[in-house]
Protein backbone atom coordinates (compact mmCIF):
# COMPACT_ATOMS: atom_id res chain seq x y z
CA UNK A 1 0.00 0.00 0.00
CA UNK A 2 0.90 3.16 -0.67
CA UNK A 3 -0.13 6.86 -0.21
CA UNK A 4 0.30 9.48 -2.64
CA UNK A 5 -1.17 13.61 -3.12
CA UNK A 6 -1.75 15.52 -6.08
CA UNK A 7 -2.52 19.26 -5.73
CA UNK A 8 -4.01 20.94 -9.01
CA UNK A 9 -6.48 23.89 -10.34
CA UNK A 10 -9.07 22.32 -11.86
CA UNK A 11 -10.15 24.99 -13.98
CA UNK A 12 -6.51 24.64 -15.63
CA UNK A 13 -7.09 21.35 -16.02
CA UNK A 14 -10.50 21.12 -18.00
CA UNK A 15 -9.55 24.17 -19.94
CA UNK A 16 -6.13 21.99 -21.25
CA UNK A 17 -8.12 19.13 -22.03
CA UNK A 18 -9.22 19.51 -25.33
CA UNK A 19 -5.93 19.45 -26.97
CA UNK A 20 -3.79 18.16 -30.29
CA UNK A 21 -0.55 17.19 -30.74
CA UNK A 22 2.14 16.20 -27.97
CA UNK A 23 2.07 17.99 -24.66
CA UNK A 24 5.17 19.89 -23.17
CA UNK A 25 6.75 18.04 -20.19
CA UNK A 26 5.95 21.15 -17.97
CA UNK A 27 2.11 21.14 -19.28
CA UNK A 28 0.14 20.68 -16.14
CA UNK A 29 -2.42 18.48 -17.63
CA UNK A 30 0.06 15.97 -18.35
CA UNK A 31 1.65 16.34 -15.43
CA UNK A 32 -1.51 15.68 -13.60
CA UNK A 33 -2.40 12.75 -15.94
CA UNK A 34 0.98 11.68 -14.98
CA UNK A 35 0.59 11.42 -11.40
CA UNK A 36 -2.49 10.19 -11.80
CA UNK A 37 -1.08 6.37 -13.53
CA UNK A 38 -1.77 4.17 -10.45
CA UNK A 39 -4.77 1.44 -10.81
CA UNK A 40 -6.43 -0.36 -7.78
CA UNK A 41 -6.70 2.78 -5.60
CA UNK A 42 -9.08 4.78 -3.25
CA UNK A 43 -9.04 7.99 -3.70
CA UNK A 44 -10.39 11.31 -2.06
CA UNK A 45 -11.11 14.62 -3.32
CA UNK A 46 -9.74 17.66 -1.10
CA UNK A 47 -10.41 21.32 -0.56
CA UNK A 48 -7.95 22.48 1.68
CA UNK A 49 -8.14 20.49 4.69
CA UNK A 50 -12.30 19.33 3.62
CA UNK A 51 -12.71 15.91 2.25
CA UNK A 52 -15.45 16.43 -0.51
CA UNK A 53 -15.46 12.63 -2.09
CA UNK A 54 -14.33 9.65 -1.54
CA UNK A 55 -14.37 6.38 -4.44
CA UNK A 56 -12.82 3.20 -6.05
CA UNK A 57 -11.13 2.58 -9.17
CA UNK A 58 -9.45 -0.64 -10.53
CA UNK A 59 -8.56 1.35 -13.45
CA UNK A 60 -6.17 4.28 -13.44
CA UNK A 61 -7.56 7.62 -11.65
CA UNK A 62 -6.82 9.84 -15.32
CA UNK A 63 -9.11 7.50 -17.28
CA UNK A 64 -11.85 7.67 -14.43
CA UNK A 65 -11.66 11.62 -14.22
CA UNK A 66 -11.37 11.73 -17.91
CA UNK A 67 -12.84 9.32 -20.08
CA UNK A 68 -15.31 7.48 -18.32
CA UNK A 69 -18.91 7.19 -19.04
CA UNK A 70 -19.54 9.69 -16.34
CA UNK A 71 -16.21 11.29 -15.42
CA UNK A 72 -15.39 13.07 -12.26
CA UNK A 73 -13.83 16.29 -14.64
CA UNK A 74 -17.82 16.96 -14.80
CA UNK A 75 -18.87 16.72 -10.64
CA UNK A 76 -18.63 19.70 -8.69
CA UNK A 77 -16.70 18.00 -6.28
CA UNK A 78 -13.58 17.70 -9.02
CA UNK A 79 -14.22 21.79 -9.71
CA UNK A 80 -13.70 22.22 -5.91
CA UNK A 81 -11.61 20.62 -4.70
CA UNK A 82 -7.81 21.58 -4.86
CA UNK A 83 -5.99 18.25 -4.00
CA UNK A 84 -7.06 14.17 -4.44
CA UNK A 85 -5.08 12.62 -2.17
CA UNK A 86 -4.82 8.37 -2.96
CA UNK A 87 -4.39 5.22 -1.52
CA UNK A 88 -2.77 3.17 -3.59
CA UNK A 89 -3.83 -0.71 -3.21
CA UNK A 90 -2.08 -3.62 -3.80
CA UNK A 91 -2.96 -5.23 -7.13
CA UNK A 92 -4.27 -8.63 -5.19
CA UNK A 93 -7.20 -6.33 -3.29
CA UNK A 94 -9.68 -7.73 -5.04
CA UNK A 95 -13.41 -5.14 -6.49
CA UNK A 96 -15.32 -6.20 -3.81
CA UNK A 97 -12.91 -5.69 -0.83
CA UNK A 98 -11.83 -1.92 -2.64
CA UNK A 99 -15.52 -1.83 -2.72
CA UNK A 100 -15.98 -2.09 1.10
CA UNK A 101 -13.29 -0.18 1.74
CA UNK A 102 -14.81 2.75 0.35
CA UNK A 103 -17.85 2.43 1.95
CA UNK A 104 -16.04 2.06 5.63
CA UNK A 105 -14.45 5.61 4.59
CA UNK A 106 -17.58 7.20 3.43
CA UNK A 107 -19.66 6.03 6.48
CA UNK A 108 -16.41 7.06 9.17
CA UNK A 109 -16.87 10.69 7.15
CA UNK A 110 -20.42 10.84 7.45
CA UNK A 111 -20.37 9.47 11.01
CA UNK A 112 -17.77 12.20 12.59
CA UNK A 113 -20.21 14.57 10.61
CA UNK A 114 -18.10 15.99 7.43
CA UNK A 115 -20.69 16.17 4.84
CA UNK A 116 -19.49 14.86 1.24
CA UNK A 117 -20.97 14.53 -2.14
CA UNK A 118 -20.97 10.88 -2.01
CA UNK A 119 -24.69 9.29 -2.66
CA UNK A 120 -24.55 6.07 -1.51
Amino acid sequence: MEFKTVNYDSKIIKEGIPHKGRRKSDDPVKIFSQQLKDQNVLYFFYKDDECLYIGQTGICLWDRIIRHEDPEKDSKWFEEANKICLIILDKKVDVISRRNLESTFIVNHLRAGHKLYNKE
